[in-house]
C-alpha cells in the first residue's frame, strides 16, 4: 500500500483505499502478459516502456498521464472506475 495515496494493489491489501484492477480486466481481454500490454500501448500511439507496461499491469502507479489512462480504457474497454475498484466492491 502506498501511505501517500491509499491505493492497492490487486492482490491482499489493507484496510482502506482502491484496489487497481488492471489486471484482472486484462485477462478477461486475453491481455496475459506485460508484452501484451506493452504492444497494445504502443499500438494506440502510447510511447511507454516495457518495464513501466509490466509496472502499470503488476501494481497500482503512483502517476499515470492521462493519455495512458485513456489508452489502457480503450484496450480494455472500460472506464476509469473500473480500473480502480473502492476496496469493498473489489472483493
Amino acid at each position: 500500500m502506498s501511505e501517500e495515496t491509499g491505493l492497492h494493489g490487486s492482490g491482499p491489501a489493507g484496510e482502506s483505499g482502491v484496489t487497481w484492477n488492471v489486471r484482472v480486466l486484462a485477462a478477461e481481454r486475453g491481455i496475459w502478459t506485460a508484452v501484451d500490454l506493452h504492444r497494445r500501448l504502443l499500438d494506440e500511439g502510447v510511447g511507454i516502456s516495457h518495464p513501466q507496461a509490466n509496472r502499470v499491469l503488476r501494481s497500482v502507479p503512483i502517476r499515470l498521464p492521462i493519455e495512458q489512462l485513456a489508452a489502457l480504457c480503450r484496450i480494455l474497454e472500460c472506464t476509469p472506475n473500473d480500473l480502480l475498484l473502492p476496496r469493498d466492491a473489489a472483493n
